[in-house]
This record gives structure tokens, C-alpha cells and sequence, in this order.
């Protein structure tokens, strides 16, 4: 997650960007522009924009939500798995090529945001090795990124309630 160096061409930082990808065939990406479009051809299980950086890295705006799908849809096409959009405090939207989704996030008083999308990432990757669906792991990492939020210090979370606070976030197919 975070930021990569910057893309010059088909220069040595993709290169190194793709060695990466290339042994890692499970890859969670959290990136944007240039790094997210040279990683497409590399076939990432999973993709997480949010809402700004799918819109900077497909260069338009995105103004309504049939707009950000059929963003998501054109990264799906070409070559992630699955892309996952958060907005902030709202909805996260999840595509695959066959399917999308809307998963609606519980109520937290926050804190500290710091982290969140970290943890998000973290708790997809953990209920992932531990057998679960992707839909799944996205209410898991959203329950741990909701943690996260009402803790002055990032990335303290409890597995127990973040797994029980899962069942919390409400799926609706799209």
C-alpha cells in the first residue's frame, strides 16, 4: 500500500513494480494511476481506489455511480480480479466481472481516520488466508477499518470483535 515511485515510461520502477507483482500472484493493491494501470496486465486478485484515485487513473470524472462502475467494470476488464471503491465514511463498491456490489458500513464515532484504509486492506488479506469469500473478507476489513477509526492510535484492533462487528456491514447486490 502507499505510494510507489513514480513511472517514468517503461522505466526501472515499473520494472521493480512488476518482479514484485510477478512473485506475489495473490496481490492486494491499494495504488493509483500509472503503478495501478502497468500492474493490470499482472492480474491482481484484488484493486482498492477510492472513489478520486479510480477517477485521476481512468482520466475522467466520475460523477455519478453508474459512472464509477463502469470505471471498476474497465479495470475488471482489464486484468483485476476484483476492484473495491471506498468514498470516505460511505458505501464501498465491489466488482468482479461476473458481479457487483454495495456494502453499507456500520456507525462509528471516529477518532483518528489514520490508518483505515490500511487496516481495510489487512483485514481482506487476513480473511482471505483464513478461507473466506471475497464478499467476506470485505465486510471483515470494512469491521476492521471501523475499529481502526475510534482509536486515537492506528491499527490497534481486537480479531474477536472485528469479527463479530463483520456481520454489521449490510451487502446488497447491484
Amino acid at each position: 500500500t502507499g505510494s510507489l515511485p513514480e513511472v517514468e515510461g517503461q522505466g526501472k520502477s515499473v520494472e521493480l513494480y512488476r518482479r514484485l507483482l510477478d512473485s506475489s500472484p495473490q496481490s492486494i493493491l491499494d495504488v493509483r494511476g500509472p503503478e495501478l494501470v502497468a500492474a493490470l496486465d499482472r492480474r491482481p486478485l484484488l484493486v482498492k481506489p477510492n472513489r478520486e484515485e479510480l477517477a485521476s487513473t481512468c482520466g475522467r470524472t466520475l460523477s455519478d455511480e453508474p459512472a464509477v462502475l463502469r470505471a471498476m467494470n474497465q479495470l475488471n476488464e482489464s486484468g483485476a480480479e476484483w476492484v473495491l471503491v471506498t468514498s470516505g465514511r460511505g458505501d464501498v463498491l465491489l466488482t468482479s466481472l461476473a458481479a457487483s456490489w454495495r456494502l453499507v458500513p456500520f456507525e462509528v464515532e471516529v477518532v483518528n481516520p489514520i490508518g483505515c484504509g490500511d487496516c481495510l486492506a489487512a483485514g481482506i488479506a487476513v480473511a482471505l488466508s483464513e478461507g473466506a469469500d471475497m464478499v467476506d473478507a470485505v465486510r471483515f476489513g470494512m469491521a476492521a477499518a471501523a475499529q481502526n477509526a475510534t482509536d486515537l492510535l492506528p491499527a490497534r484492533l481486537d480479531q474477536l470483535s472485528v469479527s463479530e462487528e463483520a456481520g454489521l456491514v449490510r451487502v446488497k447486490s447491484l
